[in-house]
């Protein structure tokens, strides 16, 4: 409501600054006679900036803390565990079958990685827009190296899809890097999950 209200002061403040700014200055005058209303249109479009900013940042701490607040997960436990889990797995590749790999990062995406992107917004909300910027390119190139491991796997390509989760599990430990410390118990909570 406050953001229909303030974006409306916004519009009409325009209106008015652009009617009152459009007319010239009488021959021997340095300012129009309708400088008021340009200083009354500013004003209202200020404010209507003003009301329209807040609301937004209202609405998004708001969603924040609604999510953090109904027990939804946790997108930093949950890199923290993606990175786990692909540790887990490139280290008992020689254990699995192409096709078990392809269930294995099957597993992975719908465990974790769905989780986390539809997660994104409380990242940022947690550790700020630049922070979450780099950890979300780097989980970017997780997902798409997961995705080529897939496709290698399916195709027959074992070598391939071995150096494809490599470069997946360097792109989980550059996010697990830049996240911040938490508690053992967290962790241990889903351990095993894979």
């Amino acid at each position: 409501m406050k953001s229909g209200l303030g974006f409306t002061f916004f519009a009409l403040g325009v209106a008015i600054a652009v009617t009152g700014g459009a007319k010239a200055p009488l021959d021997d005058a340095t300012w129009p006679d309708t400088l008021l209303v340009f200083a009354v249109g500013v004003g209202f479009a200020i404010i209507g900036l003003t009301i329209w900013w807040r609301a937004e940042w209202s609405a998004q701490a708001s969603n924040v803390q609604k999510g953090s607040n109904q027990g939804s997960i946790n997108p930093i436990i949950e890199l923290k565990k993606l990175h786990a889990d692909l540790v887990k797995l490139s280290n008992s590749t020689h254990t699995h079958s192409l096709d078990s790999l392809r269930t294995m990062v099957d597993s992975i995406k719908s465990q974790r990685m769905y989780a986390i992107i539809e997660s994104k917004q409380l990242i940022s909300g947690r550790l700020g827009m630049t922070e979450a910027a780099e950890i979300m390119i780097n989980f970017a190139y997780c997902e798409r190296m997961l995705n080529r491991v897939w496709s290698a796997a399916a195709d027959g390509h074992q070598k391939e899809a071995f150096s494809s989760l490599q470069d997946a599990v360097n792109a989980s430990a550059l996010i697990a890097n830049r996240l911040p410390a938490s508690s053992a118990t967290e962790l241990s909570e889903e351990d095993g999950e894979v």
